[in-house]
């Protein structure tokens, strides 16, 4: 028996919100790819145009640049 669930990171997927609250596990975790991003822009690493860029594949990797 699935009591919950924990992660270091995760990629925000609605998908896999849905399927956890359909499952009833609570799920938590450390850190995400926002974050992740967001840190990255912060330290240079990445620019304004890359940031919206990897921001549109999170919302749907599957049909992203189709």
């Amino acid at each position: 028996e699935v009591v919950g669930m924990v992660s270091i990171f995760n990629y925000g997927f609605d998908i896999a919100d849905e399927a956890f609250k359909k499952a009833g596990v609570p799920y938590i975790s450390l850190t995400n790819y926002e974050s992740l991003i967001e840190l990255a822009v912060e330290k240079g690493e990445v620019n304004a145009a890359t940031h919206e860029l990897l921001m549109q594949w999170r919302k749907s990797p599957s049909t992203w640049n189709q």
